[in-house]
């Protein structure tokens, strides 16, 4: 498994606990109710991580 792969789990298990927990709010500041868009929310989190991770290793990789 890829490396990346595991961190996108990790990512969105965090994110699906804060729903369940009612704690994951919207870019609005409203809570979500509404478990499909809690797990949209999750993956759009865990790709910006990824791609933000993938970014950085490129720029210590041109020094």
């Amino acid at each position: 498994m890829d490396k990346y792969e595991e961190i996108k789990r990790q990512k969105i298990r965090q994110v699906l606990r804060e729903f369940k927990q009612g704690r994951l709010k919207s870019s609005s500041g409203q809570i979500v109710r509404d478990q499909r868009q809690a797990l949209a929310i999750a993956i759009s989190e865990a790709e910006r991580l990824v791609n933000r991770m993938k970014k950085n290793k490129q720029r210590r990789n041109k020094r």
